[in-house]
């Protein structure tokens, strides 16, 4: 039904509002339930305190308005969306009053995934190899969810997963000096629910001599749900230090990618288990030199560690239906 200033608010409003639907069919995915309750896809915090539709032809009460109003609220107090300000409609209310609650109801849906602050790190996995290596080490790890719907209630509601390559322990020569000075410029790769973001990297380091790196390439439109079953590029950082014996032929890099084990619920979601491959690549022919010769320029040794923590959503105005997340190395080869 169309509305304009002077017609009053009927019991189907509400539910539009409320439930995205009329007489039981849905008309608008922009709705508090939709974004508040279980919801599909990027769509839905998974709280059970959803709002109740009214029955055709019923008057709303006051109550039901001022819940309705409170879900909004905190809906946006969450994302860290503005709202206008909101006043409770009451019986025979003209329809300009629920312009607010239409237009933040809006801005809630662009909006929903969002979040005004992030919850405390769920732990932090060292996904650690050792062994000497020319060419490459490659590690992968899993993050695994207990289900399909707290999968997406994780990532929907602002949750994230971050990624920290390191070497440490490692014999203190210049390349391993390049190793580290490498990973260090990677920063923190975050993995959310529709992008990878970066934050702390830099295309400069010192581990006693001066080393730089390309500007990251990053996924930025690969997140949760654009995974598939097969490994996506999400991250690489690439040495360009001048005069440096590892950037010729080919430049030693940082490389992470991404899949999932697929679709495993009934609300779109994007896999259970996501699975990272990280890989320190060494592509510099100085792999072909005389060990002997070049004062080990070749081979690599110490601990190749990456760092995988559970960043969750912030419980301050959500209960935590997302629950608990396990990370574990999958697997780990040096060659």
């Amino acid at each position: 039904m169309a509305y304009q200033t002077g017609d009053t608010i009927l019991d189907d409003e509400y539910n539009t509002f409320a439930t995205g639907s009329i007489g039981g069919s849905a008309t608008d995915s922009a709705n508090v339930n939709n974004i508040w309750g279980t919801g599909s896809g990027d769509r839905g915090y998974g709280q059970t305190t959803t709002v109740s539709s009214v029955s055709a032809g019923s008057n709303v009460t006051a109550t039901q308005w001022s819940t309705l109003l409170s879900r909004i609220t905190t809906i946006g107090a969450h994302q860290g969306t503005s709202l206008t300000a909101m006043t409770s409609p009451s019986a025979g209310d003209e329809v300009a009053i629920i312009g607010a609650i239409s237009g933040n109801i809006t801005s809630l849906h662009t909006n929903r995934l969002n979040k005004s602050r992030n919850g405390t790190n769920e732990g932090t996995f060292n996904s650690d190899s050792t062994g000497n290596w020319t060419a490459s080490a490659i590690q992968e790890a899993t993050v695994t969810f207990d289900s399909a719907d707290e999968a997406r209630y994780y990532f929907n509601a602002g949750g994230y997963l971050q990624i920290d390559p390191a070497l440490v322990s490692y014999t203190d020569d210049a390349k391993a000096r390049s190793w580290d000075a490498l990973t260090q410029m990677c920063g923190s790769i975050r993995f959310n629910a529709q992008g990878t973001t970066v934050s702390g990297n830099t295309t400069s380091a010192t581990v006693t001599e001066a080393h730089t790196s390309t500007n990251t390439t990053l996924a930025t439109t690969i997140g949760y749900y654009d995974m598939t079953t097969s490994y996506q590029t999400i991250f690489v950082q690439t040495l360009t230090t001048s005069g440096s014996p590892y950037i010729s032929g080919g430049a030693n890099n940082v490389k992470i990618e991404a899949k999932s084990n697929g679709t495993q619920g009934s609300n779109s979601d994007a896999g259970t288990i996501i699975t990272f491959k990280i890989s320190f690549l060494d592509a510099s022919s100085d792999q072909t030199y005389d060990k002997a010769e070049y004062n080990p320029l070749d081979i690599m040794d110490g601990t190749v560690r990456n760092s995988i923590s559970r960043i969750p959503p912030s419980s301050l105005y959500l209960t935590a239906t997302w629950g608990t997340t396990a990370a574990a190395q999958a697997s780990a080869t040096h060659t």
